[in-house]
């Protein structure tokens, strides 16, 4: 079944508010862009972080939101890097409960660019 194109990928980095001119000279191929976008939607960092905050593991969750800060750096997710690097840094310092207290809008925000991706392709579209 051939696939349909839906939205390209600067299309995408348009509708949710990111520069995809800044993530293009980073990977300096649209492929590779499409390529680790899709890659996104599978990475379990997210995850990862959002257990080790119900379990407590302060320091699980400290490697975790570093870790998707720097994914999320890479795929110029500007505001996901900006509220995993606030996020990593309260919880360096201690800040445990203002963590969680960032976590609704952080989570919101992360499920919005995961269903912008997975809609495209389940409607048998693709990036490109």
């Amino acid at each position: 079944m051939e696939r349909k194109k839906i939205m390209t990928i600067q299309t995408f980095y348009e509708v949710i508010g990111e520069d995809y001119e800044d993530v293009f000279n980073r990977f300096m191929m649209e492929s590779l862009v499409v390529k680790f976008v899709k890659k996104f939607i599978e990475d379990p960092t997210f995850d990862m972080l959002e257990q080790s905050l119900e379990n407590h593991d302060v320091q699980e969750a400290i490697r975790a939101s570093h870790t998707f800060k720097g994914i999320c750096d890479n795929m110029g997710f500007v505001k996901l890097k900006n509220q995993s690097e606030k996020m990593t840094e309260l919880l360096k310092a201690g800040a445990f409960q203002e963590v969680k207290k960032l976590l609704p809008a952080f989570k919101q925000e992360y499920q919005w660019i995961i269903e912008m991706t997975q809609n495209c392709y389940k409607r048998g579209g693709s990036f490109a």
